[in-house]
């Protein structure tokens, strides 16, 4: 069995995502700490993202996220976001990324097409 962190292949012979983070680091490892993804809140590097991408698949093992499982995230658009699609990627898993904004009938919907394993949507407790 394959470590993590070696690239993982799909059964048509493609590489996943993940691996051009990988080896845009490998290529160029004095850009590791260049800029790599900015949000309102700041920027990360090619290097923070990665470390990002890395604990996120982790924490997704740890849920029991497996290759080709889908993972829906309905987050705001941050440069977290980024770091959990290359996340799950690395796990082998599909990112499925939906609108923040999207009303009730439609999420039911999409939820019910994708069978997710795992949804990371804001706590509905914590707004205003």
């Amino acid at each position: 069995m394959r470590s993590s962190d070696e690239r993982h292949e799909t059964e048509a012979g493609g590489e996943l995502v993940h691996a051009l983070l990988d080896e845009a680091l490998a290529a160029a490892p004095e850009a590791a700490d260049a800029p790599a993804v900015s949000d309102s809140g700041g920027t990360w590097t090619y290097r923070q993202t990665d470390v990002y991408a890395h604990a996120f698949a982790h924490w997704l093992r740890a849920r029991g996220v497996a290759p080709g499982d889908r993972v829906v995230v309905q987050l705001p658009s941050r440069r977290e976001l980024v770091g959990m699609f290359y996340g799950t990627s690395r796990c082998g898993a599909v990112f499925v990324p939906l609108n923040p904004a999207m009303k009730e009938f439609h999420l039911a919907s999409v939820l019910a097409d994708a069978d997710p394993v795992l949804v990371i949507a804001p706590d509905p407790r914590s707004a205003g």
